[in-house]
């Protein structure tokens, strides 16, 4: 009837403006996410459910149960696969997956098999084995967890060894808290536990899948923590068309860990295209190697303001040599700058840290008048740090205006 019809239109009119509905005042209130998706259901239309997962999804990837909630709505096992891509070391994930395709009866052997693979390090991984075929149990012999002598009994093999590296691990294991992402915070007591399970991975001797495995579940729970990225770079090498700030976190990890000519090699990969990274690169020369490479890095990009004003600060503080300071801001104030006022602010913060001169002060000023009167109130900020009395720094001013 007309109301059923009405009610209805309202209804699809409520739902295709949900941008608005819970979301619109702050769309990474992960609570406000969680109670407009609680009521979606197959009746919003697929359209409007794609849309409102894949932006919350953009937001918080690893929601493992969103992902399932998201496929089972849609009936996309694609949505699964994008899934495992961006939380691969989730085995809840992966046990949804291989349990959405056998209850519509499409072969999962391949999803399981891959499976097993992203998350053999994973104590809970063992569900997945359970799913699988019992004729895999040599597979169980690999790696150490917490059923070994379960497997040792069955396959009459001697595992003391990977037993013995279990239960070094199990009190890591069992200090852990949760291992899931949520958006509040984590208890100071499980962010120890993970420092001390990669402080105790990463002092063993090489192993980069099993390392890399540990860093990975780390991260789920730790994703709003950026310490614990920074320590997951170091597991892992940039790709070859990696950003610059990919590189430059990359290099200060590896810097930490004093490995300096890795982190020298991988600095002169980025050609030092941006300022902020000649400005990395150069510090990183400065503290290291030459204080003079430094400077030609510098030099490198005078056409940059920001980097010209910092290669006269790295002149006058870190070579102790402000005359030259002093040359380079002159000469570029007088061409091709001359009103620049990030330039003039650096030469009155030069002026005003190292020179106290007051003639050299009035000089100063007439350069500025000569730039324009836009920058008087750059200069009153030099005369303030030049001498902080009031009652001479506003004679100074006046005797500005008199000669004017």
């Amino acid at each position: 009837d007309d109301s059923s019809s009405s009610s209805s239109s309202v209804a699809a009119e409520e739902r295709s403006s949900w941008k608005v509905a819970v979301v619109g005042l702050n769309e990474r209130d992960f609570v406000s996410w969680a109670q407009l998706l609680r009521q979606v259901d197959e009746s919003w239309g697929e359209e409007v459910i794609r849309e409102m997962f894949d932006k919350f999804l953009a937001l918080f990837p690893y929601c493992h149960g969103y992902w399932d909630r998201y496929a089972r709505l849609t009936e996309d096992a694609g949505i699964y696969e994008r899934g495992v891509a961006t939380m691969p070391q989730s085995v809840e994930l992966w046990v949804a997956y291989v349990t959405f395709l056998r209850e519509r009866g499409a072969e999962s052997g391949e999803a399981l098999g891959r499976g097993k693979a992203a998350t053999k390090h994973v104590p809970d991984s063992l569900k997945l084995w359970g799913m699988g075929d019992a004729s895999e149990i040599e597979d169980l012999a690999t790696w150490a967890h917490p059923e070994l002598e379960w497997v040792e009994a069955r396959l009459g093999l001697d595992l003391s060894e990977l037993k013995l590296e279990w239960k070094r691990r199990e009190p890591f294991e069992d200090a852990l808290g949760r291992e899931f992402y949520h958006p509040s915070p984590l208890p100071e007591t499980d962010l120890e536990a993970w420092r001390a399970y990669l402080d105790y991975e990463d002092a063993l001797p090489e192993n980069p899948s099993r390392k890399a495995a540990l860093h990975d579940r780390c991260v789920l729970a730790c994703c709003d923590y950026p310490e614990f990225w920074l320590r997951h770079a170091g597991t892992r090498t940039p790709p070859p068309l990696a950003s610059d700030d990919i590189v430059l976190h990359r290099s200060l990890v590896l810097e930490s860990q004093g490995k300096l000519d890795d982190a020298a090699s991988l600095l002169s990969s980025t050609g030092a295209r941006l300022a902020e990274t000649a400005v990395h690169c150069a510090n990183f020369e400065r503290r290291h190697r030459n204080s003079h490479d430094a400077l030609h890095l510098l030099r490198q990009h005078r056409d940059n303001d920001a980097l010209l004003a910092h290669l006269a600060a790295y002149q006058a503080l870190a070579l102790a040599d402000r005359s030259a300071a002093r040359d380079q801001l002159e000469t570029a104030l007088q061409a091709p700058h001359p009103t620049n006022r990030l330039l003039w602010r650096a030469y009155f913060h030069l002026e005003a840290a190292f020179f106290h001169d007051p003639y050299h002060g009035h000089r100063l000023h007439d350069l500025a008048h000569k730039a324009g009167p836009a920058l008087d109130p750059l200069y009153d900020v030099f005369l303030a740090d030049l001498d902080p009395d009031l009652g001479t720094f506003l004679k100074r001013k006046t005797d500005v205006l008199l000669r004017r």
